[in-house]
C-alpha cells in the first residue's frame, strides 16, 4: 500500500530462547502483517476567493492601449477577512494595477483550513486581466478589434515590457495559426518547418502592422489570413 508503514511481526518459537540445542524445525510462519494507514495531510494555507478574472480601466488608460494582467498575493484571516495586498506581478501600467487592487478589495474570501477542517489564516493570489482585444474585459472582443485598437496596444504593451521578452497576446496567436495548419496536414512536420512557418508569419505580421497603421478605422479580422482561426483562438484567451 503506497504511503503505508509496515510493521512485521514474526512469531518466534519458544524453544529458541532457550540456551540448550537448537529447536526442531517449524513450518514457516506468515508473519503478522499489521497495516499503517499514512499521516493525515497538514493544514491547507491556502484561501479561496470570488472567481472574478476581469477588471475595468479608466477611458484615458484605454486611449493609450494599456492592456495587461497583474496579480496580487492576498492574505486572508481565519474570520475570512482580507488582511492585505501585496503586489506580485506589475501589468506595468498603474491603471491596471490600481483596477485589480480596488477589485479585489471588494471579493468574497473564504479562509484557508487545518486538516480538521478549522478555518486558519492564509494566502491566496489574485489576478485580473484588461485588454480591448479580450471579449471578456468590458467593452471588450476581437470581433469589433480595429486597426487602431491593435496599433494602440501593441505600441503600448512592446514599450511596457520590452525588458520582459513576453509576446503580445494577438501577436502570439496569429503567429501560432500556420504551426496549427502545419499539424493538422496528418504527416510528420520537422523543427525547422515549424520554425520557417512561424518566421513567415512574423513578417507578416509586420506587415499587418503597417496596413493597419494606415487604415485604423478598418477591422483587425478584415486584415488577416485566416480570422475565423484567429477568432476562434482569441475568444479562449
Amino acid at each position: 500500500m503506497r504511503g503505508a508503514v509496515l510493521v512485521l511481526a514474526l512469531s518466534v518459537p519458544a524453544a529458541a530462547q532457550q540456551a540448550t540445542a537448537p529447536p526442531p524445525a517449524e513450518p514457516a510462519v506468515a508473519p503478522n502483517i499489521t497495516v499503517v494507514p499514512p499521516p493525515l495531510p497538514g493544514p491547507s494555507f491556502w484561501a479561496r476567493r470570488e472567481p472574478v478574472t476581469r477588471v475595468d480601466i479608466p477611458q484615458w488608460a484605454k486611449d493609450a492601449g494599456h492592456n495587461g494582467s497583474a496579480t496580487y498575493t492576498a492574505p486572508v484571516g481565519a474570520d475570512g477577512k482580507l488582511v492585505a495586498l501585496d503586489l506580485r506581478v506589475s501589468s506595468r501600467s498603474e491603471a491596471i494595477d490600481a483596477a485589480v487592487k480596488a477589485r479585489a478589495e471588494t471579493l468574497a474570501y473564504q479562509p484557508a483550513t487545518d486538516k480538521d477542517g478549522n478555518p486558519v489564516a492564509g494566502p491566496v493570489n489574485v489576478r485580473m486581466t484588461y485588454a480591448r482585444f479580450d471579449a471578456q474585459s468590458p467593452g471588450g472582443g476581437i470581433e469589433t478589434y480595429t486597426c487602431g485598437d491593435l496599433v494602440r496596444e501593441y505600441d503600448w504593451f512592446q514599450a511596457a515590457n520590452a525588458d520582459r521578452g513576453i509576446r503580445f497576446a494577438p501577436e502570439q496567436e496569429y503567429l501560432m495559426i500556420g504551426v496549427n495548419l502545419l499539424l493538422k496536414q496528418g504527416r510528420q512536420v520537422t523543427d525547422a518547418e515549424l520554425t520557417a512557418e512561424v518566421d513567415a508569419r512574423a513578417l507578416m505580421w509586420a506587415q499587418l502592422l503597417e496596413r493597419c497603421r494606415k487604415a485604423p478605422e478598418r477591422l483587425m479580422l478584415e486584415e488577416v489570413d485566416h480570422p475565423e482561426a484567429l477568432q476562434r483562438r482569441m475568444e479562449n484567451y
